[in-house]
Protein backbone atom coordinates (compact mmCIF):
# COMPACT_ATOMS: atom_id res chain seq x y z
CA UNK A 1 0.00 0.00 0.00
CA UNK A 2 1.36 3.52 -0.65
CA UNK A 3 3.93 2.18 -2.83
CA UNK A 4 5.28 4.11 -6.29
CA UNK A 5 5.83 2.35 -9.33
CA UNK A 6 7.43 4.88 -12.38
CA UNK A 7 8.30 3.42 -15.86
CA UNK A 8 11.98 5.08 -17.11
CA UNK A 9 12.42 5.43 -20.35
CA UNK A 10 16.23 5.60 -20.34
CA UNK A 11 16.51 1.90 -18.81
CA UNK A 12 13.15 0.37 -19.60
CA UNK A 13 12.26 -0.48 -16.61
CA UNK A 14 10.18 0.42 -13.35
CA UNK A 15 11.65 1.72 -10.32
CA UNK A 16 9.35 1.29 -7.34
CA UNK A 17 9.92 3.13 -4.41
CA UNK A 18 8.53 3.04 -0.42
CA UNK A 19 4.96 1.82 0.61
CA UNK A 20 3.94 0.34 3.58
CA UNK A 21 4.50 -3.24 4.62
CA UNK A 22 2.06 -4.91 6.91
CA UNK A 23 5.29 -7.90 7.62
CA UNK A 24 6.80 -7.07 11.14
CA UNK A 25 10.31 -9.24 8.92
CA UNK A 26 10.56 -6.41 6.58
CA UNK A 27 9.38 -3.26 8.58
CA UNK A 28 11.07 -0.20 7.48
CA UNK A 29 13.55 -1.47 5.34
CA UNK A 30 10.80 -1.85 2.57
CA UNK A 31 9.70 1.70 2.85
CA UNK A 32 12.81 2.92 1.66
CA UNK A 33 14.33 0.47 -0.68
CA UNK A 34 14.37 1.35 -4.01
CA UNK A 35 13.81 -1.87 -6.51
CA UNK A 36 13.67 -2.31 -10.10
CA UNK A 37 10.69 -4.29 -11.44
CA UNK A 38 11.61 -7.73 -12.11
CA UNK A 39 15.02 -7.90 -9.57
CA UNK A 40 14.59 -9.52 -6.26
CA UNK A 41 17.04 -7.84 -4.81
CA UNK A 42 17.02 -4.21 -3.98
CA UNK A 43 18.95 -1.49 -6.86
CA UNK A 44 22.49 -0.51 -5.64
CA UNK A 45 22.60 2.91 -4.97
CA UNK A 46 24.50 5.71 -3.43
CA UNK A 47 24.06 9.33 -2.11
CA UNK A 48 21.80 10.54 0.11
CA UNK A 49 19.06 8.48 0.34
CA UNK A 50 14.90 9.23 0.36
CA UNK A 51 13.57 8.30 4.02
CA UNK A 52 10.55 5.71 4.40
CA UNK A 53 7.64 7.01 3.18
CA UNK A 54 4.40 6.03 1.44
CA UNK A 55 1.90 7.93 -0.77
CA UNK A 56 4.82 10.15 -2.29
CA UNK A 57 5.16 10.54 -6.29
CA UNK A 58 7.76 9.67 -8.51
CA UNK A 59 8.01 10.72 -12.26
CA UNK A 60 10.83 11.08 -14.30
CA UNK A 61 13.02 14.20 -16.34
CA UNK A 62 15.15 14.21 -19.01
CA UNK A 63 14.17 11.81 -21.20
CA UNK A 64 14.87 9.09 -17.83
CA UNK A 65 18.19 10.43 -16.84
CA UNK A 66 16.88 11.32 -13.79
CA UNK A 67 14.13 10.30 -11.27
CA UNK A 68 12.30 12.88 -8.70
CA UNK A 69 10.91 11.70 -5.77
CA UNK A 70 8.66 14.07 -4.38
CA UNK A 71 7.03 14.06 -0.77
CA UNK A 72 4.79 11.35 0.96
CA UNK A 73 3.51 10.50 4.27
CA UNK A 74 6.34 9.15 7.14
CA UNK A 75 4.16 7.58 10.39
CA UNK A 76 1.52 9.63 9.21
CA UNK A 77 3.20 13.04 9.10
CA UNK A 78 3.32 14.43 5.89
CA UNK A 79 6.97 14.81 3.88
CA UNK A 80 7.92 18.46 1.95
CA UNK A 81 10.95 16.97 0.84
CA UNK A 82 12.47 16.33 -2.87
CA UNK A 83 15.01 13.80 -4.01
CA UNK A 84 16.52 13.60 -7.66
CA UNK A 85 18.08 10.08 -8.75
CA UNK A 86 20.43 9.93 -11.59
CA UNK A 87 19.50 6.39 -13.18
CA UNK A 88 22.95 6.01 -14.56
CA UNK A 89 25.34 6.83 -11.50
CA UNK A 90 22.12 5.42 -9.41
CA UNK A 91 23.34 8.61 -7.17
CA UNK A 92 20.22 9.90 -4.83
CA UNK A 93 20.41 13.67 -4.38
CA UNK A 94 18.60 16.14 -1.88
CA UNK A 95 17.34 19.04 -3.10
CA UNK A 96 15.79 21.70 -0.76
CA UNK A 97 12.71 20.90 1.57
CA UNK A 98 9.83 23.33 0.53
CA UNK A 99 8.96 23.65 3.91
CA UNK A 100 5.54 22.89 6.17
CA UNK A 101 3.29 24.86 3.68
CA UNK A 102 3.80 21.89 0.86
CA UNK A 103 4.22 18.82 2.63
CA UNK A 104 1.36 16.44 1.29
CA UNK A 105 0.81 12.86 0.96
CA UNK A 106 -1.11 11.20 -2.91
CA UNK A 107 -0.05 14.37 -4.74
CA UNK A 108 0.38 13.71 -8.98
CA UNK A 109 3.14 15.12 -10.39
CA UNK A 110 4.86 15.79 -13.51
CA UNK A 111 7.83 17.21 -15.22
CA UNK A 112 7.62 19.62 -18.48
CA UNK A 113 11.26 21.31 -19.80
CA UNK A 114 12.71 22.13 -16.51
CA UNK A 115 9.83 22.61 -14.62
CA UNK A 116 8.80 19.62 -11.60
CA UNK A 117 5.16 20.27 -10.78
CA UNK A 118 3.19 18.93 -8.08
CA UNK A 119 -0.31 19.64 -6.98
CA UNK A 120 -3.25 18.29 -5.19
CA UNK A 121 -2.83 15.51 -2.15
CA UNK A 122 -3.30 16.48 1.50
CA UNK A 123 -1.64 18.22 4.48
CA UNK A 124 -1.12 17.73 8.18
CA UNK A 125 -3.62 20.69 8.84
CA UNK A 126 -6.36 18.98 5.89
CA UNK A 127 -7.74 15.74 5.58
CA UNK A 128 -9.16 16.78 2.11
CA UNK A 129 -7.27 16.81 -1.05
CA UNK A 130 -5.67 20.30 -1.77
CA UNK A 131 -5.24 22.43 -5.19
CA UNK A 132 -2.14 24.09 -3.83
CA UNK A 133 0.38 23.41 -6.90
CA UNK A 134 3.95 23.11 -5.98
CA UNK A 135 6.67 23.58 -8.53
CA UNK A 136 10.69 23.43 -8.12
CA UNK A 137 12.76 24.82 -11.31
CA UNK A 138 15.20 21.23 -11.56
CA UNK A 139 17.30 22.09 -14.40
CA UNK A 140 20.37 23.61 -11.84
CA UNK A 141 19.97 20.46 -10.28
CA UNK A 142 20.57 18.99 -13.50
CA UNK A 143 23.22 21.02 -14.47
CA UNK A 144 25.63 20.85 -11.53
CA UNK A 145 24.80 16.81 -11.34
CA UNK A 146 26.33 16.63 -14.79
CA UNK A 147 29.18 18.89 -14.47
CA UNK A 148 29.62 16.94 -10.62
CA UNK A 149 30.41 19.97 -8.66
CA UNK A 150 28.85 20.72 -5.42
CA UNK A 151 25.95 23.49 -5.30
CA UNK A 152 25.74 26.63 -3.17
CA UNK A 153 22.31 25.96 -1.55
CA UNK A 154 19.60 26.30 -2.51
CA UNK A 155 19.34 23.82 -4.96
CA UNK A 156 15.52 24.37 -6.08
CA UNK A 157 13.46 27.30 -6.40
CA UNK A 158 9.77 26.52 -5.02
CA UNK A 159 7.11 28.72 -5.95
CA UNK A 160 3.79 28.22 -4.48
CA UNK A 161 0.35 28.63 -6.39
CA UNK A 162 -3.55 28.54 -5.11
CA UNK A 163 -4.68 27.23 -8.46
CA UNK A 164 -3.91 24.45 -11.02
CA UNK A 165 -3.33 26.97 -13.77
CA UNK A 166 0.36 27.82 -15.44
CA UNK A 167 1.97 30.68 -14.16
CA UNK A 168 3.27 33.18 -16.03
CA UNK A 169 5.47 34.72 -14.74
CA UNK A 170 7.21 31.64 -14.78
CA UNK A 171 7.04 31.56 -18.75
CA UNK A 172 10.31 31.83 -20.46
CA UNK A 173 12.42 31.99 -17.49
CA UNK A 174 13.21 28.41 -18.16
CA UNK A 175 14.02 28.04 -21.89
CA UNK A 176 17.57 27.53 -22.63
Amino acid sequence: EGVTATWNTLKNVAFIFGGISSSKDVGAVALKTLYIWGNTTAASVTGDHPTARYSHCMVEAYDGAKMILFGGYEGGNPLDDIYILDVESMKWTKGTPGGPTVARGGASCAVTNDLFVAWGGASRTSTSLELTTVTQNVAILHQIQEQEQEPDPPLLVLVLEKRLAATPVLDGLLEE
